[in-house]
């Protein structure tokens, strides 16, 4: 996926979760591994650190 936010996104998506419900399923995923989505919403995860992506 192009940004950590899409790939997250990915597998809710599939199942059908949309709107506030997604935005709200993958704010909490990345505050589970905590990951600031202010920062790292946007960014390649193929560019993120092997600290980042293994959270």
């Amino acid at each position: 996926m192009p940004t950590v936010w899409d790939d997250i996104a990915f597998g809710p998506k599939n199942s059908c979760i949309k709107g506030k419900k997604l935005q709200l399923r993958v704010l909490e995923a990345m505050e589970a591994v905590k990951i600031d989505p202010k920062i790292y919403s946007s960014r390649n995860p193929d560019n993120l650190s092997g600290g980042k992506k293994n959270g």
